[in-house]
């Protein structure tokens, strides 16, 4: 009996024995299944493809290698990106009036106004929206009060280490909602001939195309000279009222005249003013020189200025808005001095208001439609400007051309407080337009030019560098060389995580390094260059694609097997269409 029962035990005991070991058994291959199966299907809709629009290769090889980059970091997160390549004014045209794109990468020039923080902040303020045609400043369609109430403040408060704190907050929040977001700033590179020219003139920004230089680069056989630059790009226009690219408006600085101008180091100096005085913080008086002229011999008076400020104002063309939106009204004193009354104080007035609006002649402007001038009549127009040079000619795709105006003012020179200004030495400015900057680098090398009009690429330095006739200049910039901007009227960039997460997708270190070979650096809203109103605390966004990933799976964004990215379960994407 207790054999039977040893037995029984026995079989009792193996038979347990196998059922555990099956068991564990079951539970490993169960483990294993678990974690080699397919992750779930994704519950929501597929994000759809993302098109990033930018100006051609031939036009920025830099900028478009950057966008390249981009997308290929934005596939490695599950997003179909598609890259379009359009020409400057195409670029303009689709993103700032048309608001289609889903991403748009342009650039916005260091003019030297833009040192003041102003502009650049205002690109994401509501009233920069505009609305569709007109060419705004801020496509991109974001809103947000308190950022609103913040930019009002910074530009009525005359106290600047006040304006400076309240600039500074209002870099944190631009960094942190990221409607946009500028890439890189790229060092200033141009060269010039030095067998021909010396002493050029180097302002931040526009180190030799700019509106100082006829007065400053001294010919090296003595006597005037014409002196001609070579550029990849050409203006959007050269009508003074509708022109939106900055290189447009270094062509129309020399043709029209504004009341104030600003140093090369960006000090406002009186220009047609004679006198610029702050009656009270709302009320600033202009006198204007005596014997002013225009091109057609015509003499510039105060009517001219309240005519120009108020033709700007009822026209409303969304580019000048931040330089006539505080401006309640214009009025003549005297046939030489104008009033302003200001709605509020305002910081910028002098380097923003008093310099960017340019005095056109009311006798030819008074009866035409701005909106309405054809390229002919437009010819006629250019004819009457202030400015020291006069009659430009431009053929699209060949030259621009301007001529000296002996009758200006400064012509022969003219002192200004601490500023001289030296006699003007050239007799003709010439820009002929090259298909690339490889062009234009040819043409340097061939003595077709004397001078680049545009930044070079880092990867021409070492070209020029075997010419010893050539000179290269090489400066930081405050430039947005690189604006993306998100269009948040359109799904998935209304969704702050998802702006954030494809600014960290970026290789900033390998376009700074490779792609710009060390000629830039990160970028910023306010350069690092711009030091007194560059914010340290705000860091650029680093290239991290876990971190990119989590904010993605944060926001409720998932993936299917393949890695493509679908939105959140239950969420709607929202298209441009709905309000």
């Amino acid at each position: 009996m207790s054999s039977l029962r040893s037995l029984g035990y026995a079989i009792s005991r193996s038979t347990a024995l196998l059922i555990a070991a099956l068991l564990v058994l079951g539970v490993l291959v169960a483990g294993v299944y678990y974690y080699t199966r397919a992750p779930p299907a994704p519950s929501g809709v597929p994000v759809q493809k993302i098109t990033i629009i930018t100006t051609t290769e031939a036009e920025d090889p830099a900028r478009w290698a950057a966008i390249q980059a981009i997308a290929a970091e934005w596939r490695k997160l599950g997003f179909d990106v598609e890259v379009v390549g359009l020409e400057a004014s195409m670029v303009d045209k689709k993103c700032y009036y048309e608001w289609d794109f889903d991403v748009c990468v342009f650039g916005w020039g260091a003019r030297v106004d833009r040192l003041d923080p102003n502009l650049f902040l205002g690109l994401i303020t509501t009233e920069e929206i505009g609305a569709k045609g007109e060419g705004a400043n801020n496509p991109t369609g974001y809103s947000n009060p308190e950022y609103d109430r913040l930019h009002d403040l910074q530009r009525k408060t005359l106290d600047i280490n006040e304006r400076r704190r309240i600039v500074f907050e209002l870099q944190r929040i631009f960094h942190e909602e990221a409607p946009r977001y500028n890439i890189y700033h790229m060092h200033s590179i141009v060269a010039y001939r030095a067998d021909k020219w010396a002493n050029p003139v180097i302002m931040p920004g526009a180190p030799l195309f700019n509106e100082w230089q006829p007065y400053f680069i001294t010919p090296t056989a003595g006597g005037m000279q014409e002196l001609i630059y070579g550029s990849n790009t050409e203006p959007d226009t050269l009508h003074p009222v509708k022109a939106s690219l900055i290189f447009s408006w270094y062509v129309l600085k020399l043709v029209y005249d504004p009341l104030v101008r600003l140093t090369p180091e960006g000090k406002p100096i009186p220009w047609l003013a004679e006198e610029v005085k702050v009656i009270d913080p709302t009320t600033v008086e202009v006198k204007l020189r005596g014997n002013l002229r225009f091109h057609d011999g015509k003499p510039l008076t105060a009517d001219d200025v309240v005519f120009t400020y108020k033709y700007y104002i009822k026209n409303e063309f969304a580019y000048f808005r931040p330089y006539w939106r505080n401006v309640e009204d214009v009025v003549k004193v005297d046939d030489l001095t104008v009033r302003f009354k200001l709605k509020t104080p305002d910081a910028t007035f002098m380097t923003n208001s008093l310099y960017m609006i340019p005095i056109l002649p009311k006798h030819v402007w008074e009866n035409v439609d701005p909106k309405a001038v054809t390229e002919e009549q437009l010819k006629e127009l250019l004819k009457v400007g202030s400015g020291p040079f006069k009659n430009p000619v431009w053929v699209r795709k060949e030259y621009i051309a301007v001529e000296v105006a002996p009758e200006h003012f400064a012509y022969k020179g003219v002192r200004i407080g601490d500023f001289e200004v030296p006699p003007v030495k050239v007799s003709k400015i010439v820009i002929r337009i090259y298909g690339d900057l490889d062009g234009v680098v040819s043409g340097l090398i061939r003595r077709e030019i004397d001078a680049t009009a545009v930044s070079i690429l880092p990867g021409h330095v070492d070209v020029l560098a075997k010419y010893d006739y050539v000179k290269i200049i090489k400066a930081r910039n405050f430039a947005l060389n690189a604006d993306l901007m998100f269009n948040v009227r359109r799904s998935p960039f209304d969704i702050k995580e998802v702006r954030q997460a494809l600014l960290y997708a970026i290789p900033y270190d390998y376009i700074v390094n490779v792609i710009l070979k060390g000629y830039g650096e990160k970028g910023y809203i306010i350069a690092p260059v711009n030091g007194f109103w560059h914010n340290p605390d705000v860091k650029a966004y680093e290239y991290n694609l876990e971190k990119a990933r989590e904010l993605l799976a944060k926001a409720g964004f998932q993936w299917d097997d393949k890695g493509k990215i679908y939105y959140p379960a239950g969420f709607t994407p929202r298209k441009q269409e709905d309000p």
